[in-house]
């Protein structure tokens, strides 16, 4: 049979999943293709962590059942996110991502290896080596920040319950991968890169090694004596990990081992963090985002959450102003989406589309006057990512 995979997720952690896919299908006798055209099924990979991503998903399956003949399969985050709304527009097949190995044989037969027997791939190859040769040779190609780095996935799920998150209602349970794997993969990609860094990914990097009796600084300190020179960039870092780990990550960043940081402070008000469960406090994200002015480190990503139900006017200024004081050297601004199941959902209150959106326009055009990079839903740099994500040969 004839596969072809079209992926729509926004964020790099799901790549080690549809890699899975990919060598599932291979190894049990299926063919993946280049071009939808070619192929039997199709089986797209859906994403909906926030509205205008869940938005394009939905947007570009009703396209492709419209246009594709053959048979289109629905898998990803998006059937646990919020099936009502998929079934609302998609009566085929759907492979929920908890479900994927049962779901999986039943489409397409018995299998000589099963999905579960699937090595995952735990790295993805550095991208480009410099961003603006890359750009000038594969003109219209995404270039996301994390191109620049070998990409090496540490741990999947997440602990926390945000009262936000839709991903924790599609998330399998919390795992950290093998130690001795991911440091030998880095020493690998090390020697054959062009030794630009390493980013380390996963849903809550923090929390690494919390089941396996290990620990991120233990990870760290590792890549350190074991690959002489290694920089370290982390991503989706939570605040309250800096706090838990001070001294190492103080330490780590002043051997210039961690270069980068993408650590997400969602709301910089008490009372929007206490309904969000957010384990820190105002207190707290100052006490992190000053210790890295301190240190005059400037590699640093943020995020914050617009139009939370119960935000009011203040709340907002002070998640604003928060970023104004510490300057991030890039801002995503996500505005709050509701899905069933999520706990947020129940909370009263509800910001409307409108505010939500001119907030969201407010905090770009502040940040954006201060000379942060920043971007947020359905801006033009978001649009366009999707209008690349969606391009595919049918």
């Amino acid at each position: 049979m004839k596969v072809y995979i079209h992926g729509l997720n926004s964020c790099g952690m799901r790549n080690t999943v549809i890699q899975s896919y990919r060598d599932f299908l291979i190894a049990n006798g299926h063919e993946i293709v280049g071009r939808m055209a070619d192929s039997d099924k199709v089986l797209v990979w859906t994403c909906g962590f926030r509205k205008d991503v869940r938005d394009n998903s939905i947007a570009e399956i009703g396209r492709l059942e419209k246009e594709y003949q053959g048979e289109l399969l629905v898998a990803g985050c998006l059937p646990d996110i919020d099936r009502d709304l998929l079934r609302k527009n998609f009566s085929g097949k759907i492979i929920p991502w908890r479900e994927d190995g049962v779901e999986m044989e039943r489409v397409f037969g018995a299998p000589k290896k099963k999905l579960s027997e699937i090595p995952l791939v735990l790295f993805k190859k550095q991208l480009y080596e410099d961003e603006e040769v890359f750009r000038k040779n594969n003109p219209g190609a995404d270039v996301p920040y994390i191109g620049r780095y070998t990409q090496v996935y540490i741990s999947e799920g997440c602990r926390w319950e945000c009262t936000y998150c839709s991903e924790r209602l599609t998330f399998p349970p919390y795992r950290s991968f093998p130690e001795d794997h991911i440091v030998e993969t880095c020493r690998r990609e090390w020697e054959v890169s062009a030794k630009k860094g390493v980013v380390l990914l996963g849903d809550s990097v923090g929390d690494y090694g919390i089941d396996t009796g290990s620990s991120l600084p233990k990870l760290l300190r590792r890549l350190q004596t074991t690959i002489p020179g290694i920089t370290i960039a982390l991503q989706d870092f939570n605040p309250f990990h800096f706090m838990k780990f001070y001294d190492d990550m103080v330490s780590f960043i002043r051997a210039s081992l961690i270069v980068h940081l993408q650590m997400p402070y969602q709301s910089a008000s008490d009372h929007i963090l206490n309904l969000m469960k957010r384990p820190y406090t105002r207190d707290l994200l100052n006490m992190v985002f000053g210790t890295l002015n301190d240190l005059g480190f400037r590699e640093l990503d943020s995020h914050m959450i617009v139009g939370f139900p119960g935000e009011r006017e203040e709340d907002f200024e002070e998640s604003v102003q928060f970023a104004l004081r510490y300057r991030p050297k890039y801002m995503l601004i996500n505005g709050f989406m509701e899905a069933p199941g999520m706990v947020a959902a129940a909370l009263p209150d509800k910001v409307t589309a409108e505010t939500k959106q001119r907030r969201m326009e407010e905090a770009e055009k502040r940040f954006k006057a201060v000379g942060m990079m920043c971007n947020r839903d359905n801006s033009d740099l978001a649009n366009e990512r999707f209008r690349k994500m969606d391009q595919c040969r049918l």
